[in-house]
């Protein structure tokens, strides 16, 4: 399994951007893995009240998480914390 971890704090354009980049990269390689498994940890570091509502509603495949607005450090190491890859990607939302 991979695991894709993003902290991310009031940026959902740029995040959309950046998540559809990943989504058809992961689409690419399950062509050719078939057996690859994957998941997307966004990692919400006290965004606007909206923003994980709007982020599940345009991606449910991704997981949302709240951090306390403690930096993207943290955020990092975070998600690190609960992710089940065994591999493991990090990227910012504004990196497409």
């Amino acid at each position: 399994m991979i695991s894709v971890i993003i902290p991310c704090k009031n940026r959902f354009e740029e995040l959309c951007r950046c998540l559809c980049s990943i989504l058809r990269s992961i689409q690419i390689a399950h062509e050719q893995f078939t057996e690859l498994e994957s998941e997307i940890i966004i990692v919400n570091d006290h965004s606007d009240i909206n923003f994980p509502v709007k982020v599940q509603n345009k991606f449910p495949q991704v997981t949302i998480v709240d951090t306390i607005g403690v930096g993207p450090g943290f955020a990092r190491n975070y998600g690190l914390n609960i992710c089940k890859g065994d591999y493991i990607f990090f990227t910012d939302s504004d990196c497409v």
